[in-house]
């Protein structure tokens, strides 16, 4: 059975202790989410001007994440007069730790880490499934990951965990 597009909105609210090489970030930080590697389905935060290296934003942002996407991309960026964007950190955020129910808010915090690989900062933001499965496609996603990353497991271990995650248990009644 194949996922289907699935609608979330991420709530971007602070970061803390974002750093340009080795200097505090002085101001112009923003952050834009997108799916996986496409670059297509970007979307972006206002400036935030006062913040420096705790910006604070608070923004709302709604996204269509397609059907095989495994992760979402948070990008902070740093825009100074009106040159380029330069990069300052990123997190890649697995669609396994918010696909799960649908308009749960989930609270995530990740941290972040500069081009080289080295932490920069840490990121806080709030996703919520507006549009899509809900344990359908929590269930799916499962079932995926386990074929990709296990494929030893046999179909009777994948149908249980469906079972166990899609719904709540039921008393089996003993047969005599």
């Amino acid at each position: 059975m194949e996922r289907t597009a699935t609608t979330v909105e991420i709530t971007i609210i602070s970061a803390e202790e974002l750093r340009h090489g080795r200097r505090p970030l002085d101001k112009g930080a923003f952050v834009a989410v997108r799916s996986g590697s496409d670059t297509h389905s970007q979307v972006a935060t206002g400036v935030d001007r006062d913040g420096g290296g705790y910006p604070c934003w608070n923004e709302k942002l709604t996204m269509t994440l397609p059907p095989r996407s495994m992760s979402v991309g948070v990008y902070c960026r740093s825009k100074m007069g009106a040159g380029a964007a330069r990069a300052v950190a990123a997190a890649e955020v697995p669609v396994s730790d918010f696909l799960w129910l649908e308009d749960y808010l989930h609270l995530l915090s990740y941290k972040l880490r500069d081009s080289n690989g080295v932490g920069n900062g840490i990121i806080n933001f709030s996703v919520r499934v507006i549009g899509g499965e809900g344990k359908r496609g929590a269930c799916l996603y499962i079932e995926e990951v386990l074929n990709v990353t296990a494929s030893h497991v046999s179909r009777v271990h994948i149908h249980l965990i469906r079972v166990s995650v899609s719904r709540p248990r039921e008393r089996r009644r003993s047969r005599r």
